[in-house]
């Protein structure tokens, strides 16, 4: 039987069969985004599974993980499978893999919220770290300190200067 959302089965009427293709399901949707991301930057060399078997194989992913996450992109048409080929390690014929336009506008998208989202996160860190230091100061009695406001709006700008030029 398959689960609505998605290719891996389980038995029916089992539960742990069913919590166990939901556990499978989660660390294939972790290697769709590391494949997809190593195809991805290859740009249009692109990849076979091999050279994917190559990086991931260290890692510990076995070839039928690589494989079948490549499989399953393929599937989905967020790779493509070009009629170009290249020699593996072992000399045999392999199938080139590139990313579908689609799918890399998509990535492309993603990853600029992505950015975003981790500067946005780290200017918040770093203006909280700068209001509790002036803070500090202003209890101890340093002189000429920016007030709370001044310096918040100060890295504000910062920030809205940084979203301009992520946005190009």
């Amino acid at each position: 039987m398959y689960d609505d959302d998605s290719s891996l089965p389980y038995a029916s009427g089992s539960e742990t069969s069913k919590a166990a293709a939901a556990i499978a399901r989660k660390g294939a949707a972790i290697m769709d985004r590391r494949v997809f991301e190593m195809v991805a930057t290859a740009g249009s060399e692109g990849m076979t599974i091999d050279e994917l078997d190559a990086h991931f194989g260290p890692l510990g992913e076995p070839h039928h993980i690589v494989s079948a996450r490549v499989n399953g992109l393929t599937a989905k048409r967020i790779l493509s499978k070009g009629p170009d080929e290249r020699r593996t390690r072992k000399r045999a014929r392999a199938k080139v893999y590139r990313a579908t336009a689609e799918a890399l506008a998509d990535f492309d998208a993603l990853h600029k919220r992505t950015v975003k989202r981790t500067v946005t996160e780290r200017c918040a860190h770093a203006m909280a770290k700068l209001t509790r230091r002036i803070a500090k100061q202003a209890t101890e009695g340093a002189a000429d300190l920016p007030s709370a406001a001044e310096a918040q709006r100060l890295v504000s700008e910062a920030l809205s200067k940084l979203y301009a030029a992520l946005e190009r």
